[in-house]
Formats: structure tokens, C-alpha cells, sequence
């Protein structure tokens, strides 16, 4: 999240008041000062009185510890703040697996080609709300992409990867052909194929 939003964090020290920023009080001064005693009926209402208050009020006020105007020292930092990114901070849920002797892992009951990830080792999985992410596990560079599987038991592996059959059935008899996003110059040729095995007879899956 820091890097999508380019800054750093700077932790302060533990009771010690002095080395926080002053914003740390804003919303305890707008709840304590603007809206204590108000009731609106809706969201847009409490806003436009927000917007009028700061505009009016808030902005104009000496600053209790500065002793100088808040809009004049927002001033001076404007010219230091960058807009923020186009794209919004996509949520995500990071998890470690080991990679199969098939060349997959395996998340939520699904299975995913990791290569270029060796067999074996270990990768980190991003797991957003419709796609899978593979990373190496220590310089977090991306692997691979794929759309996330709802059918439990899918295999998003394509065919020109497979070392070898898993189950021993020839191609005719593996499930229709299931979407993913291949890797640049990758054909998407994949196919699902379910597996019955229980999860603790799969290849050791670490949680994160």
C-alpha cells in the first residue's frame, strides 16, 4: 500500500505525544467542534455543512500549537503533495505456497501455473477478488497472472506446460477449457481438469 501511494511510513515513538503530527487530531476536532450536537438526514447534507464550515471556519482558525492560520500553512505545503494514483489500492490476501510436482499451486482448491517457479519451491499468492497473482517469494517480482477459478478442483495449466498427466487421461477427457490471462508472448491455451485427492494429500500449501 505505501508503495502504490509512494510514501513512507514513519512510526512515532509509544507515549510519546510530541514527535506525532499535528493532523492526528482532525477528526476528533471536527466530531468534538462541527457536528457534536447535529443530526442531518442525509450523507450529501452533512457534507455541504463540512464544506461550509471548513471553508468559513476551520480554515481560517489559529492553529492552538502554531499559533498560526491553518490555511496559510496548508499553503505552504500544496506545492508538495502529489495527486493521488489513477487506479484505486486493490485489497488483497497474500498467502505462501509450494510449488507442485505438476509445476501448479494450489489456492482455494484450485490449482495455477507458477512457472518460471521451480518445483518445489516456495512462491507468494496474491489473491484479489478475480485474479491470482504468483510472486518470487523473496524479490516479490510477478511470475504469473491468472483469472481466479470458482470451480473448485480447476487447473489453469497449459497444455504445453504440463511435465505429464496427473490423473493418466488422455486430453479428450479433461474438463472444457477455462479462461486465464497468459503471460505476455504465452499462448492462453489452459484447460480445467478436476482432482479428487484431499487437501492434505496435495504438495505442502503454507498459509501466510
Amino acid at each position: 500500500m505505501l508503495a502504490h501511494y509512494g510514501v513512507v511510513a514513519d512510526p512515532a515513538r509509544v507515549a510519546d505525544p510530541n514527535r506525532k503530527g499535528s493532523v492526528e487530531n482532525a477528526i476528533q476536532h471536527t466530531q468534538g467542534t462541527a457536528l457534536t450536537g447535529r443530526r442531518f438526514e442525509t450523507l450529501e447534507a452533512q457534507n455541504e455543512f463540512l464544506r461550509h464550515w471548513e471553508e468559513n471556519w476551520a480554515s481560517k482558525r489559529i492553529h492552538g500549537s502554531t499559533r498560526r492560520q491553518v490555511e496559510a500553512m496548508f499553503q505552504e505545503e500544496k506545492p508538495h503533495l502529489r495527486p493521488l494514483p489513477v487506479a484505486p489500492f486493490r485489497m488483497f490476501t497474500e498467502v505462501v505456497r509450494t510449488v507442485c510436482d505438476d509445476t501448479t499451486v494450489r489456492v482455494d482448491s484450485s490449482y495455477y501455473a507458477a512457472r518460471p517457479a521451480l518445483i518445489g519451491s516456495q512462491v507468494n499468492v496474491r489473491v484479489y477478488a478475480s485474479t491470482i497473482e504468483i510472486r518470487d517469494r523473496h524479490t516479490h517480482a510477478l511470475l504469473r497472472v491468472h483469472s481466479r477459478m470458482t470451480y473448485p478442483g480447476s487447473v489453469v495449466l497449459p497444455t504445453d506446460e504440463r511435465p505429464f498427466n496427473p490423473r493418466g487421461k488422455p486430453p479428450c477427457c479433461w474438463r472444457t477449457p477455462v479462461a486465464s490471462v497468459p503471460k505476455p508472448g504465452r499462448s492462453a491455451n489452459t484447460c480445467s481438469m478436476p482432482r479428487d485427492a484431499p487437501d492434505s494429500a496435495q504438495c505442502g500449501a503454507l498459509s501466510g
